[in-house]
């Protein structure tokens, strides 16, 4: 099947659900899903995200964008849903709640998660010109 005839196949079927639903409840179905993504994606990241400012400034938008995204009134665009998982190091999945697996345990420094065997809460503590430097590298490995 090429994808001409996919796209048409696809078409026939959402047109049979809206035939079957009728138009309003199909987009009222399609609402819902989203409405729930987005409760969904919120929750999640709000457990994920303990600086709005640092997650504003890695993306590159203001911090009005990452408190739409906490409070459910929006959904990222798809890059900034791919940086956003890469930031925090889980899947795209989890983040929409498409997967209930829990990302691996990780540690905050100052915005950027580190793996818990990289590093330790002492030495942070210790040399916090370290989470200076672990930005610098992530910044550098990004751009």
């Amino acid at each position: 099947m090429n994808e001409k005839e996919m796209l048409v196949k696809q078409r026939d079927e959402i047109n049979k659900r809206i035939r079957k639903l009728g138009l309003e409840a199909y987009y009222a179905d399609v609402h819902r899903k989203t409405d729930n993504t987005k409760k969904v994606f919120a929750e999640r990241l709000a457990k994920l995200c303990r600086s709005k400012k640092k997650l504003a400034i890695f993306l590159g938008v203001q911090g009005s964008v990452i408190t739409r995204y906490t409070s459910g009134s929006h959904l990222p665009r798809l890059v900034h849903l791919i940086e956003i998982a890469d930031y925090f190091n889980v899947s795209v999945d989890y983040l929409l709640g498409r997967t209930e697996n829990e990302p691996v345990a990780m540690k905050e420094c100052d915005g950027l998660l580190v793996d818990d065997d990289e590093i330790d809460e002492e030495e942070i503590v210790a040399e916090p010109e370290l989470c200076e430097s672990l930005l610098e590298d992530d910044y550098a490995n990004n751009n």
